[in-house]
């Protein structure tokens, strides 16, 4: 090895000065009492400084004199070796001063430090005589150092044994609590994590709930805006109606198996009046119920067209309806509902957005058979609104999912509709396993009624006669059997079944013509208020509509609007009425509607009417609320029952022009407002006409005597106003100066307004109103 190289003590040397010169500068801080002061440690670096100059200026006098290098630098290795240790010495205590110097600044300078300076200022020496003297003298100078530190040479081996010991001790012992700190660290972490983890589940939890209450929320409240025309009233009313074993030639078929296990079928079964449509539909929901309760994917959804509703007879409420069925199943909302309520929330979606969304509905949802049940086509009124619906279903019966079963009468418009359908499975009601279920239903009435019991004897005959007669019709069994329970004796029993009518027509006209004479202007006035009323009455207003009669003549400005009414002539027991039309009408236990009793809103009328003109700030009836009202919860029939006609064709008939046309009879006049005001604790009918009269005006598309009625009833004083305009009118025409124009513009009547403003009336001169000329 070269000379030179071997020393290899310039790293060591630097580095100490380094560790010397910072540790000065703690030494002389401000950290507190220190016994390093900065003499001692300057003297070690002088001495280094020194003692580098030497060594420096030795390795320059190696390289300039070859020849001897090599003898040189083999006599001065046991010095430089002791010199290696002493720097190694001080690198250790100085660089364990450096790494914890605010508690190693303060430690006492040992003897064996001190003794170390000394020989590095000793090797300085040493190294300048070398390069001053001659060989020999070199050489014992070398001896001479040697002996004198060969003790101190052997304790700086020792310190450093020693040092090392203590260094690897502190290692372990750093080791072992580095090692406790971790695992500590580690649980510590662990245990943070668990807690951090508790706590987020504790808050996705709450955040989870507080958002399916909020999802469930939204959901009722968009199924109660879908649901403007409710199905299950309709199917509760078919079921009851249904006899066991009724139906069963078409669920337990193969047909009805068929369309069950076919998606993109169409099925139309069809059948003459009064063949039980209705109640074949809702034998069939049931057991299409319980096929998609066995059949995991399997849904299914109804509704029923009715003549008795308005709200069911709109294709538009039918997809509503069909859509809440679908989405009612299922656990969340589809987004699609969510985005239609959002947009339309306040309005009606159009035909063809419902349509839209409810196919999508279809692929979107988790279903692999969607089954649709539609019953009463042909109650739908116009041919028009029913071409709509077979074209819905038909584009509904297509998507991949679906099975859509529809029933109605073969009428013309609808048979052409269905005859156009791609792919229509054509079902024929009149067959002969009708006719086993008439017979199967009269058995059951001819056991179960009361009256009908007292003619056992003749059972089996009546059963015979009326299977045979029927024709396949329900309705015209249902009231044969009617007819034979007035009969007061076995007699008249055979009479009635000897000289049955044909056809549901004559069997109408007979219980017309079997009415007491005097009672058939109020059977013809009844009846026709069940044809063509747009809200469903009860009994007690019925039976009020029945005698009452509105004088319409023209109105003057003395006597602007008056009613004319025979006291005297109203029942005095509302429940009479149903002995008169019986055969024709059915009633709903109270408990079972759901529309609003008008009932209820007397004690609101009354406080409209004690309204002082002056006082124009005093709220009127919130007809939004009514609506909400549920009616009392009473199981039998009562006045405030729901009065129905008891079939179409019931009103076809009375609709064919067959039906004699009567006047009403006049009576006494009462025209003051509180006498009117006092009328509404009385007469239901009076409460009925107030909120509901306009709905009929509008309907009225020629001028006539109303429209001068209709302008009397706008110029009326304010109480009596109030009364007639509560419901239909907003709050900002209800000011006692809003002339009659404005009204009548709010009320959307036409032949009324065009009257008032043909006779001048000014639509632009009432400020601060938003009807206008421009409006009308």
């Amino acid at each position: 090895m070269d000379p030179v190289t071997a020393l290899g003590l310039a790293a060591s040397i630097v580095a100490v000065i380094q560790l010397t010169g910072a540790l000065i500068k703690p030494a002389t801080s401000s950290l507190g009492p220190s016994e390093n002061d900065e003499k001692e440690l300057k003297r070690l670096l002088s001495a280094m400084a020194g003692f580098q100059t030497a060594y420096n200026n030795l390795e320059l006098f190696l390289k300039s004199n070859p020849g001897t290098a090599e003898a040189l630098a083999t006599a001065i290795e046991q010095p430089l070796e002791t010199c290696k240790a002493v720097l190694a010495e001080l690198r250790l205590r100085l660089a364990g001063m450096t790494f914890v110097r605010k508690h190693i600044i303060g430690k006492k300078w040992d003897k064996s430090f001190k003794r170390m300076v000394k020989r590095l200022e000793d090797a300085r020496q040493l190294f300048d005589v070398i390069l001053q003297g001659d060989q020999s003298e070199r050489l014992i100078k070398i001896s001479q150092f040697l002996e004198q530190n060969s003790e101190d040479i052997g304790a700086i081996k020792d310190g450093l044994q020693d040092a090392g010991e203590h260094l690897s001790e502190i290692h372990l012992t750093v080791q072992t609590n580095q090692q406790r700190m971790e695992a500590q660290a580690a649980q510590n972490q662990s245990a943070l994590y668990l807690m951090m983890e508790d706590y987020q589940d504790r808050i996705e939890n709450q955040f989870s709930r507080l958002e399916i209450e909020e999802q469930k929320k939204l959901k009722y409240r968009i199924l109660q805006w879908l649901t403007v025309a409710d199905p299950r009233s309709n199917h509760d009313r078919a079921c009851k109606s249904h006899k066991t074993g009724t139906g069963d030639w078409f669920t337990k078929g193969q047909r009805y198996r068929t369309w069950l296990a076919e998606p993109k079928s169409l099925f139309w079964l069809n059948g003459k009046a009064g063949c039980g449509k209705t109640v074949l539909s809702s034998t069939i929901i049931e057991s299409t119920s319980i096929h998609c309760d066995e059949n995991e994917g399997c849904v299914m959804s109804y509704f029923y067209f009715s003549f008795t509703d308005s709200a069911k007879q709109q294709c538009s409420n039918m997809l509503s309806s069909l859509l809440a069925q679908l989405s009612s199943q299922v656990d969340l909302t589809p987004d699609c509902l969510v985005s239609l309520h959002r947009t339309y929330q306040h309005t009606t979606p159009p035909t063809d957005v419902l349509k839209r969304i409810l196919q999508n509905l279809f692929e979107e949802m988790p279903f692999f058979h969607v089954h649709l049940i539609i019953d009463a086509l042909d109650e739908i009124p116009g041919t028009e609104g029913r071409e709509e619906a077979c074209k819905l279903l038909e584009e509904l019966s297509q998507s991949p999912k679906a099975h859509v079963l529809v029933t109605s009468r073969r009428e013309h418009d609808i048979t052409e509709c269905m005859s156009e359908c791609n792919s229509v499975t054509d079902i024929s009601i009149q067959n002969p396993a009708v006719d086993y279920d008439i017979q199967l239903y009269v058995r059951e009435q001819l056991k179960e009624d009361k009256k009908l019991k007292r003619w056992s004897a003749l059972h089996s005959e009546i059963e015979d006669i009326l299977s045979r007669k029927s024709d396949g019709m329900f309705r015209w069994a249902a009231c044969q059997l009617e007819a034979l329970r007035k009969c007061p004796s076995i007699k008249k029993v055979r009479e009635v079944l000897g000289n049955l009518p044909k056809t549901l027509d004559e069997t109408y006209e007979r219980i017309l013509l079997s009415a007491d004479e005097d009672y058939q202007d109020i059977i013809a006035e009844a009846l026709r208020w069940l044809c063509f009323s747009e809200v469903t009455l009860t009994i007690a207003q019925l039976a009020e509509a029945a005698i009452f009669s509105a004088t319409v003549e023209s109105p003057s400005e003395e006597a602007p609007l008056e009613i004319s009414f025979d006291n005297d002539a109203f029942f005095q027991d509302p429940l009479d009425i149903l002995g008169l039309l019986s055969g024709l009408v059915v009633c709903l236990p109270l408990a079972n509607t759901d529309d609003f009793d008008e009932w209820d809103d007397m004690d609101d009328l009354e406080e409209l009417g004690d309204t002082d003109e002056a006082d124009k700030s005093d709220s009127v009836v919130d007809s939004d609320d009514m609506e909400h009202q549920a009616p009392e919860p009473l199981a039998e029939i009562g006045v405030k029952s729901k009065i129905l006609l008891s079939h179409f064709s019931v009103k076809e008939y009375l609709t064919s022009g067959r039906l004699r046309s009567q006047e009403s009879p006049d009576g006494p006049e009462a025209s003051s407002s509180n006498h009117f005001i006092d009328l509404t604790h009385s007469r239901p009918f009076f409460v009925y006409a107030c909120r509901h009269w306009d709905n009929l005006a509008r309907k009225v598309d020629y001028e006539s005597k109303l429209t001068d009625l209709i302008i009397s009833i706008l110029k009326a004083e304010l109480r009596l106003r109030k009364f007639f305009l509560a419901k239909a009118v907003p709050d900002d025409l209800k000011s006692p100066d809003i002339p009659p124009l404005y009204f009548a513009a709010a009320l959307q009547l036409y032949w009324p307004c065009k009257k008032l403003t043909q006779n001048g009336v000014d639509g632009n001169g009432q400020e601060g109103c938003q009807y206008t000329r421009g409006t009308l």
